[in-house]
């Protein structure tokens, strides 16, 4: 694929991630906190929840872009796989760092963090695709790990573990409202 040409994907992909995450935040409390829905999108206030806005898009972008971009660049799962860990590992970092030095939780600064993640990821996945094709098995096992992860945010969703990340800042609980209070 063109250089020029991929770069518009990737570009669109920083609007699509920057779209798809805010509408992703608040399907919760729009579909009446459906524990139906709790799999896909944050159920409370904590950071982990917050993680899945950056897969989930990266995920629902990628159904997009799939079948136009594979048969003409290389390393596809293993691009998407690196640019989600990246986007996730970005918004870690930038929360943690500020949350220890302010001690105080920041709306705009998460939002931007968010932003910052967004560039990373594609901007990774721009420099992935354009490497020389690495081995299969490579590819099949980030696809794998990329699977996983999501299952490991789904079922954490519903069984969190009463750990500080897991834990909604605002009502001190884990996971689904109402359904996993503090030990």
């Amino acid at each position: 694929m063109e250089k020029h040409a991929l770069l518009k994907w990737r570009l669109a992909g920083m609007v699509a991630l920057l779209v798809f995450g805010f509408l992703l935040h608040f399907i919760f409390g729009w579909a009446g906190e459906s524990r139906f829905m709790a799999w896909l999108v944050p159920v409370n206030e904590s950071v982990w929840e917050h993680l899945k806005l950056g897969y989930w898009s990266v995920v629902l972008f990628s159904w997009v872009e799939y079948p136009r971009l594979k048969p003409q660049v290389n390393n596809y799962f293993l691009a998407r796989l690196v640019g989600i860990v990246l986007l996730e590992l970005t918004i870690l970092a930038i929360y943690y760092s500020y949350t220890t030095l302010s001690g105080d939780n920041i709306v705009v600064v998460d939002i931007a963090s968010y932003l910052v993640g967004v560039v990373a990821c594609q901007y990774v996945t721009y420099a992935i695709f354009g490497l020389k094709p690495l081995s299969r098995s490579l590819e099949r096992m980030a696809l794998v790990v990329w699977f996983a992860l999501g299952i490991l945010l789904a079922v954490t969703t519903y069984y969190p573990p009463h750990k500080p990340i897991f834990k909604d800042q605002n009502t001190n609980e884990y996971g689904i409202k109402g359904t996993s209070s503090t030990p």
